[in-house]
């Protein structure tokens, strides 16, 4: 039977979509004020409405998708119920796009905090704590460490920010750009929402300051966006740099390494 029925091709209502994305990026308009963030969908105010209009467009017999379909393409209100696995998220405005489209007016910033390095007294060797991981050494060469219980005086934390080198289109690399690494040690310069907001506010003053500010994140404790630490941290931030649009996005890894 699952032979005989392969199901709905993925394809059936792409003219209807396209179309949806394109209204969508007509009437989403910014809020008069100018350092606010809210948005208007100004011209519908239910889905038949919009479905309606939408479908007037159309050519004759074109395949339209129900409400619950429609209602599903767009972003959930709240990602962690039951009911955000329904969502498709194929109606949205995509932020690289958007980063695209207003590179000369905006920066896009990649910001992470790599494991932690431990180190012991000076000139002395200490262990990489990776265990059963080979070492590279020269074959003259003894391959010694500390005692375990000698080794370890400290440990840093390394922050790393990439400015990314924003491409043509879409396609491009978002991997390019300018790479900073900062090292904060473990125990006095703990990572807080407040102290990522010091060194990006510090990095981005390096250079001319946009209006806009894209800002990925692998989402850890201390860049989750749903922490009221952390929106207290980019309101700060967005003060301090004047900026008109800040966009924070949490993300499954922020930068590979």
């Amino acid at each position: 039977m699952r032979h005989a029925n392969p199901g709905r091709p993925n394809d059936t209502f792409n003219d209807f979509f396209e179309k949806l994305n394109s209204k969508v990026q007509e009437f989403v308009t910014v809020d008069d004020r100018r350092h606010g963030t809210i948005c208007h969908f100004s011209k519908y105010i239910s889905i038949p409405d919009l479905i309606n209009d939408i479908k007037e467009e159309l050519p004759e017999n074109s395949l339209v998708p129900s409400e619950s379909t429609v209602l599903f393409s767009f972003v959930p209100k709240n990602a962690h119920t039951k009911a955000a696995k329904l969502y498709t998220s194929r109606s949205h405005y995509n932020t690289k796009e958007y980063a695209i489209q207003y590179r000369e007016e905006t920066a896009f910033i990649c910001v992470d905090d790599k494991c932690k390095i431990d180190f012991g007294e000076p000139g002395q060797y200490i262990q990489t704590g990776v265990r059963g991981k080979k070492a590279i050494v020269p074959a003259d060469t003894t391959l010694a460490a500390l005692d375990h219980d000698q080794q370890s005086k400290g440990s840093l934390t390394p922050p790393v920010c990439l400015q990314v080198e924003l491409p043509t289109d879409i396609n491009g690399s978002f991997y390019r750009g300018n790479v900073t690494v900062c090292y904060k040690d473990y125990v006095f310069e703990a990572s807080t929402p407040f102290r990522h907001g010091i060194e990006v506010d510090k990095i981005l003053r390096k250079s001319e300051i946009k209006p806009v500010l894209i800002i990925y994140s692998d989402g850890g404790p201390d860049h989750r966006l749903t922490y009221h630490s952390v929106k207290l941290a980019l309101i700060v931030l967005f003060k301090k740099l004047n900026l008109d649009t800040p966009i924070a996005v949490r993300t499954a890894l922020a930068i590979h390494g």
